[in-house]
């Protein structure tokens, strides 16, 4: 198909146009705008997945530990980061136990350790164990099913077979050795709880 040089002037005129004044008929449709302030579908609807999936759970759990906060027990959150800045890798935790509390907690991993979430993960269950006050009654939540079932049900099985598993030793195991031999000499004292992560619950945001 040929153009002339007429034509071709009309359509650049046609575009000016559309710069000048929006309101100009439009050959192509305006793509839908989404508010600044709204989410992607897409995260809105893993969001609504999760919410689906782990909502119930997520309330249930909230009751215990509010029945568990009224019976006399300490409910801390804990939770692990970390992130790249400039090519260096940095993680850190935080542990929550109540709006202004002096015990509220938000630091970096040592440096020197291995800079993973994991490792910001276990230094935050770590950090709440070891400020527990004498004869306290500690319940200790968290969000990665990794640690929790790694403390609960794992790491007694690790340490039986000399911290080893499928043929290589146990990552983070001074932190694993530490965290299990503070549970077992607090005994029945300390509890842990699983909630899945960051949907409302206000300790598990604020860690």
């Amino acid at each position: 198909m040929s153009c002339s040089r007429r034509d071709l002037c009309r359509f650049v005129e046609i575009l000016d146009g559309w710069f000048v004044n929006p309101q100009m008929p439009r050959i192509f449709p305006a793509q839908p705008q989404q508010p600044t302030n709204a989410k992607p579908v897409k995260q809105r609807d893993k969001l609504q997945e999760k919410e689906e999936k782990w909502g119930k759970y997520r309330d249930a759990e909230v009751q215990r530990l509010q029945a568990l906060a009224a019976d006399g027990w300490t409910v801390a959150y804990s939770d692990g980061s970390a992130k790249t800045v400039r090519g260096w890798a940095q993680a850190g935790y935080g542990v929550w136990y109540a709006r202004g509390s002096s015990r509220d907690c938000a630091a970096h991993v040592p440096v020197g350790e291995r800079q993973s979430v994991s490792r910001g993960e276990l230094r935050g269950v770590l950090h709440a164990l070891l400020h527990r006050s004498p004869g306290e009654r500690l319940v200790v939540v968290l969000d990665s099913e990794y640690v929790y079932k790694g403390i609960v049900e794992w790491s007694p099985k690790w340490r039986r077979h000399g911290w080893r598993t499928t043929g290589r030793e146990v990552g983070h195991r001074d932190l694993w050795e530490t965290i299990l031999w503070e549970r077992e000499r607090a005994g029945e004292q300390v509890q842990l709880r699983w909630i899945p992560s960051h949907l409302g619950v206000q300790g598990n945001e604020e860690a």
